[in-house]
């Protein structure tokens, strides 16, 4: 499972009793940093927590933002304005392989994998 993967999973364990499926994911934004190098991606999936905190009130879809470190061969061909991606996350030896396809097409390696946030929301027409 992809959260084996990252360095601080317990946040997310304590959501899910699962590892949520990344097969149909919104990537809403990525971010590259310079520090690593790293690379964020942030995106919202329809796959909801069996114990979702109570702060979170209503929801419907929830927000990751997951950063990888030491990134290396970062390829992106595709970035579409809406539409839904896969991202598949596999280990080979030191490094992950993270590839997204769909509306967003990207390939990188990293050697970490950190959860930064996870947060859910109530999805409206304006968000589409």
């Amino acid at each position: 499972m992809w959260w084996d993967y990252a360095d601080n999973p317990a946040y997310l364990k304590a959501l899910y009793d699962v590892a949520p499926s990344l097969g149909q994911v919104e990537i809403l934004n990525m971010h590259l940093g310079r520090d690593g190098p790293s690379l964020e991606l942030n995106f919202s999936t329809e796959c909801l927590p069996v114990r979702p905190p109570v702060k979170w009130g209503e929801f419907d879809r929830v927000t990751f933002r997951i950063r990888l470190f030491d990134i290396r061969n970062l390829s992106v061909t595709k970035f579409g304005r809406a539409g839904f991606s896969r991202i598949g996350i596999e280990k080979l030896g030191a490094f992950l392989n993270v590839e997204v396809e769909g509306a967003v097409t990207m390939f990188c390696s990293a050697k970490y994998l950190d959860v930064v946030t996870i947060t859910g929301y109530q999805h409206t027409e304006s968000d589409a």
